[in-house]
């Protein structure tokens, strides 16, 4: 059960570490589109309760796992144009929402993984 928990943390952490060298008004709202699509990716492996469940969302959840890959390759771009104002504000305002989207995230995939998940499936 600790496996999906082991292979998402190296992710979190990674996107944190972008996060936090990341830059403007832009990048806010790649922020804000990321916690979303990670909201929704928790919010669907919620809702799998079963072998099939799970195999009617698989497609699904690859499209946000690439949606997501995409929002953090955006952010990258902006990596060398903030200061470090710039960026600590950046971290005080998204670093509590994205470690909750990224917890809740966790936790609902710990859950699908009973149904046969694996985080892998969304890469």
């Amino acid at each position: 059960m600790k496996k999906p928990f082991t292979l998402l943390l190296p992710s979190f952490l990674s996107f944190l570490a972008l996060l936090f060298t990341s830059c403007g008004s832009s990048p806010a709202s790649l922020c804000e589109d990321l916690i979303e699509e990670t909201n929704e990716i928790a919010e669907i492996l919620n809702g799998i309760e079963s072998k099939d469940d799970y195999e009617d969302v698989k497609e699904d959840l690859k499209e946000r796992g690439k949606k997501c890959r995409e929002l953090t390759a955006e952010l990258k771009k902006f990596d060398d144009e903030l200061s470090k104002e710039e960026k600590d504000e950046l971290e005080e305002e998204y670093e509590d929402k994205l470690k909750d989207a990224f917890g809740n995230m966790m936790k609902a995939s710990m859950k699908a993984a009973q149904h046969g998940f694996n985080p892998s499936d969304i890469k």
